[in-house]
C-alpha cells in the first residue's frame, strides 16, 4: 500500500516540472492531490451540470457515477484478460483456452479487433453500439504489454488505455451515460490468468490509473485511481474482490480521488471490500462498504442487500444497496436503491 509520502512523490513530483502544460491529463490529476483548487474541470469545459440539484441527489449521483465507473473499468480489465485467454497472442506465454472469463470480451457483439501492433505487444478492442448485460459500448480498450516479455509473468504491467470508451445503462430508472478517457496500469502481482484462479490460488492485480470521465453530460472530471482486484473461485464461480490502495494522511483504504459532476471533490473509500462474482452477476456486489468523503460529509454505501436492506448470506444474491448521509451528530438521509 502507498503511504501518504509514496502516493505524493508518485504522482506530484513530474508534475512541478511541467507547470506550462495546465490542460494535460497528468496535470489536472496532479490538481486532485495538491488541494489548493475548488475545482479539477477542464477549463475547456462548456457542458457543465448545473448545481439546482439537492444536495441528497448530488450525493447520490457521485455515488451511483463513481460505482459505474469503476465496475466498467473494472469489467474492462476482465474483458481484456478473457481475449487474451481466447486467443493466441504475442502476450502470452501459455496457449488460448476455450475457457471464459468473467469480461466475455466479446459479450453483445460488434467489437472489431485490431492486431496490427501485435509486434509491439498492443491490441485494440473498438465497440459500436455493443450491447451486454443491459449496457451500450461504443469507443476503443486500447492494451499494451508495458513491463516484461508476457502478461502472465509476475510482475508484468498491462496498460489498458480508453479512447472516449463510451457506457449507456439504466440506473435507477434513468438513463445514465459515462465516456471514459485516460488508462490504467495493471500489474498482475503474482502472475498467472484470471481463469487459473481457484479456492486456494489468488490472482492479484494492482491498478494505478488516471482518467478523464464524462459524467452524463455534465463536462469531464479527472480522477486518479489506486486499488486492488483479487480473483478467486468457488461455490459462486469466480469471485471479485475490490479494495482500496492508497493513503493519504490519516485517510486509508483510498482507491478513488476525483471531482464530482458538481465539481466538488470526493475521496471514495472502501472500508469493506466490494465482493462480486459470476453467479450473483458483477454489477450486483454481494458485500461491501464505501465512504464518499463530499464537502466534509461522509456518504455511506453498503452493498450486498436485498429487498429489506438486511445483508445477504450463503450463496444468496444481493438486490438493493443503500446511502446514507450525514455529519458525526446527524444524519441527513438514508435511501435502500435496487441495483
Amino acid at each position: 500500500m502507498l503511504n501518504a509520502a509514496t502516493s505524493l512523490t508518485f504522482y506530484l513530483l513530474p508534475f512541478r516540472q511541467m507547470k506550462t502544460l495546465l490542460s494535460s491529463l497528468l496535470l489536472i490529476a496532479a490538481c486532485i492531490f495538491l488541494l489548493t483548487i475548488s475545482s479539477c474541470r477542464r477549463k475547456d469545459d462548456d457542458d457543465v451540470t448545473p448545481t439546482t440539484d439537492s444536495a441528497t441527489l448530488q450525493e447520490t449521483n457521485t455515488s451511483s457515477d463513481e460505482s459505474t465507473v469503476s465496475a466498467e473499468t473494472d469489467d474492462a480489465t476482465s474483458a481484456v484478460d478473457d481475449y487474451l485467454n481466447s486467443n493466441t497472442t504475442t502476450l502470452l506465454r501459455q496457449g488460448a483456452s476455450t475457457t471464459q472469463t468473467a469480461g466475455f470480451w466479446n459479450c453483445g457483439g460488434n467489437v472489431a479487433v485490431d492486431a496490427s501492433l501485435a509486434a509491439q505487444r498492443q491490441y485494440t478492442l473498438t465497440y459500436t453500439n455493443s450491447v451486454c448485460n443491459g449496457r451500450t459500448r461504443n469507443g476503443k480498450i486500447i492494451f499494451k504489454l508495458t513491463r516484461d516479455t508476457n502478461w502472465t509473468n509476475p510482475g508484468a504491467i498491462l496498460r489498458i488505455t480508453y479512447d472516449n470508451f463510451t457506457v449507456s445503462r439504466q440506473v435507477n430508472g434513468a438513463t445514465r451515460t459515462i465516456v471514459i478517457n485516460g488508462y490504467h496500469d495493471i500489474t498482475n502481482v503474482n502472475g498467472g490468468r484470471i481463469i487459473q484462479a481457484t479456492a486456494t490460488r489468488t490472482i492479484l492485480h494492482k491498478v494505478r490509473g488516471n482518467m478523464l470521465v464524462g459524467l452524463n453530460g455534465g463536462g469531464y472530471r479527472s480522477w486518479i485511481v489506486a486499488r486492488k482486484r483479487s480473483y478467486t473461485s468457488g461455490n459462486n464461480g469466480l469471485t471479485v474482490k475490490i479494495e482500496g490502495d492508497t493513503a493519504i494522511g490519516t485517510k486509508t483504504k483510498i482507491d478513488v480521488i476525483g471531482a464530482n459532476r458538481y465539481d466538488n471533490q470526493f475521496i471514495s473509500m472502501i472500508e469493506v471490500p466490494i465482493v462480486s462474482n459470476a453467479q450473483c452477476g458483477f454489477w450486483k456486489p454481494v458485500q461491501g462498504k464505501k465512504i464518499h468523503e463530499i464537502n466534509l460529509r461522509n456518504i455511506i454505501v453498503t452493498f450486498g442487500l436485498d429487498a429489506s436492506g438486511n445483508a445477504v448470506t450463503g450463496t444468496n444474491c444481493a438486490t438493493h444497496y443503500r446511502i446514507k448521509a450525514g455529519t458525526t451528530n446527524s444524519l441527513a438521509y438514508d435511501v435502500l436503491l435496487a441495483y
